[in-house]
This record gives structure tokens, sequence and C-alpha cells, in this order.
């Protein structure tokens, strides 16, 4: 019969399970019950099909994030998996282009993963943004800490305290609500483990200070710790962990913005990104920020901009996800010459603070994008002998979270 590469309809997600079974045989029967009764109800299954037979899978998770005071639906991938009596002929690649290409028509910021092999993915495009810490509690606090399991009654709590904790702390963390940690319960419990709230004993009726779930059929092991410095201690050195790959490149850098303190009111980038598998994705954009969002436009080959012939930064799409989620500086990509040539910035006419991280006054005329003289808002703006470090004035996701995903 050929080849198929389609999404799978709801009542036929559970044909997977065969491929699951042989790819991830260390996952027990309980866990997958859980899963296909738990997360495949919302989930979308691509899969290549010799036949009635499925040889092929990626598995499109949703989550709500939020990115830096927004919120956007992303994807979480799991489950890559080809036969074994099927592998080298080319399936995955067919489902992860189509994938991509599904990302960019329904104009997804970008999707993300925690990959069994870099290799696999670095080819489509995908990029380390997130580094695993590894945490334990301190003997003082194993011993003074109350524990409370979660249950129905207490989820809502759990989730509560877990989204404000991460919100203190983070720019980027998937959302949780109860549904999540309801989930989370589930999960845990189908490996025969438990979520547990930690409290101070000597407070008792005070709020939780943290929680910590286990895991493990056999040896119980920790899945997941959630506290204050105080009383944790790191396990072992953070390692790369999830990697992440943009989905269309003008929606995800218009979930960024100038930082809310930033001195400046408005700021112009061209930017000239390479992306050799996502052809929409290729091409000149201007991305115009101030501090309550930005706009991505893109630009014809050649087109003159009216930006008094500033120039081009040139990007990978790689490059740029490491830059956006504050894994790589964008020192590290490009020199201060062509940073400073390819962008147009506005500041208002109070003086400039010398205390300023982002700037260095001083310097002479043409070493970088300069203030222009312009009216907007009734405020006025004054030409300024200064080099703008503009991309630390934009609001990058320098704090992410993305672990414990469920």
């Amino acid at each position: 019969m050929g080849e198929t590469v389609r999404y799978l309809e709801q009542w036929e997600k559970r044909r997977t399970m065969p491929l699951w079974r042989e790819a991830f045989w260390e996952d027990t029967e309980e866990f997958l019950e859980y899963y296909y009764k738990e997360k495949s109800s919302d989930n979308r299954i691509l899969v290549m099909e010799e036949g009635d037979r499925i040889v092929s899978m990626v598995h499109r998770n949703p989550y709500r994030l939020r990115l830096g005071g927004r919120e956007a639906d992303i994807d979480y991938i799991v489950a890559v998996a080809t036969a074994s009596d099927w592998r080298h002929r080319g399936y995955m690649r067919k489902l992860l282009l189509k994938m991509l290409n599904d990302m960019g028509r329904e104009k997804m910021a970008f999707c993300f993963l925690m990959p069994a092999d870099r290799r696999i993915y670095e080819p489509f495009g995908f990029a380390f943004i997130y580094d695993q810490e590894h945490w334990k509690l301190t003997k003082e606090a194993e011993q003074g800490l109350a524990k409370e399991k979660v249950d129905s009654d207490t989820a809502a709590l759990a989730a509560e305290w877990m989204d404000r904790w991460l919100g203190q702390r983070y720019q980027v963390w998937a959302v949780r609500d109860k549904r999540y940690a309801d989930r989370l319960l589930l999960e845990l419990a189908s490996e025969n483990g438990w979520l547990e709230l930690l409290y101070q004993k000597e407070r008792p009726g005070g709020g939780p200070v943290g929680i910590r779930g286990w895991w493990g059929i056999g040896k119980t092991e920790q899945r997941l710790l959630l506290c204050g410095s105080e009383y944790r201690e790191e396990q072992r050195s953070p390692c790369p962990a999830i990697m992440a790959r943009i989905g269309d490149v003008k929606t995800c850098l218009e979930l960024i913005s100038l930082k809310k303190d930033s001195l400046l009111d408005r700021l112009e980038v061209t930017l000239h990104v390479e992306d050799r598998m996502c052809g929409w994705n290729q091409g000149t954009f201007l991305w115009k920020l101030d501090r309550r969002g930005s706009l991505v436009m893109e630009e014809a080959e050649g087109e003159e901009n009216g930006m008094g012939g500033r120039g081009c930064l040139f990007i990978t799409i790689e490059d740029l996800t490491q830059w956006i989620f504050g894994y790589r500086e964008l020192e590290e990509l490009a020199d201060r010459e062509e940073l400073a040539a390819c962008a147009k910035a506005a500041v208002p006419k109070e003086p400039v603070s010398r205390d300023r991280p982002g700037f260095d006054l001083g310097m002479r005329p043409g070493d970088a994008a300069r203030h222009v003289q312009e009216e907007s808002d009734q405020r006025t703006y004054r030409e300024e002998t200064v080099t703008i470090r503009w991309w630390l004035e934009i609001g990058v996701w320098k704090k992410v979270f993305l672990d414990e995903i469920v």
C-alpha cells in the first residue's frame, strides 16, 4: 500500500502502543495506561504508516507556557521513535519536516523536547536552551521539614504554590494549574510515586515552603524538588537537558519586548535569519520593539528600508533560539561593529545615566547605532554620541525552567 504520513484520529491513538513498548521498553504498563488515557486525550500523534503498520511516530503534547509576562500554547515533543526494522529509511526526517511545516502554518512560536541524542535533532535546527539542575534537601531540611502528601483535595493548593514559586524566579515555565497537578499525581502514581508538600515544623499552620515528588518501581527516586535555596543543595552539576526549535520566527519574536526599565523608548533591529529547513523563517526582517511589545515585518531582498543605510545582523535560527532564551549572549554570536550597525534607537531627551550598563558614553559618532532626533507621543528625542548595546535592552528570557513537564 505504500507509506502514509498523517495525524491519528483520537480513537486510533492506541495503535502506537506497540511501537512505544519497543522503543521505550523501560516504561511500565501502568505508565503507558496513564499516558494513553490522560496525555493522549489532548495531544496530536503524527505517524508514518506502511500498510496497516505504524512504523514511526512523533507526539505533540500541548502546554500553556508563561513567557516573560505573556502566554502561548507550545508543543512539547515526546515519543520520537521508529520501529527497529524500519530505521535508516528517512521516515523520521519526513515526520519532523512535516511537523515543522505544520508549526509554521499554525504560527506556533516554538516547540521543545528533551533529547535522547542531540544528534537526531540538531540537523533540524534544534538547539539547547536549558540546563537541568539537580537538587536535594539538605540534611537539616530533611529532618526539620514536615511532609504532607498531596491528594485530589490539595492538588489545587500544590498547583497554586508551584506556579507562584516559579513566577517569582523564572520568566519561562509551563503553567501549573489544577489539571497539571492532577496529571502529575496520576503520572507519579503510575510508578508507585507520590507528591508531598514541605512545611516548617516550627510554624504549624504556615504555608508550604517546598514541594517534592517521588516515583519508581523497585527503586524509589526523587522526581522533582522545588524549594528555596536555604533548604536545598546541589546533587550534581547542571547538564544540557532541553532543546527548542523556532516554529515561526515572527510569532516568536513578537512575544518579546524591551525591558520595562529600558532607557530606550523604541528600538528597530534588522535581522537576516538563516533557516535551512523552514523557508518561511528565511529572510530579512525588521523587528520594532518598545516596552509594551514588538512587531516583526519581512523585508524584500535589497529593499530600501529608509533607515539611513543601516546594516543587517546575520544570524542562524539556532543562534537566534539560544539568544532569546538567554542560553548564549549575542556578543558571542556577532562582533560589536556588526551589532552596532544593524539597529536604530530612540532615547528620551532626559540625560542618559552613565551608570547604565547598556551604554558607553564618549565614543565617536558612527561607532554604533545613534539616537535620532524625532517627535513621538509629545516627546522629543536627541542625537547622542553613544555606543548602544541595544541587545541588553531587549527582554530576552534569561530565566528558564522547562523541567518536570508531565
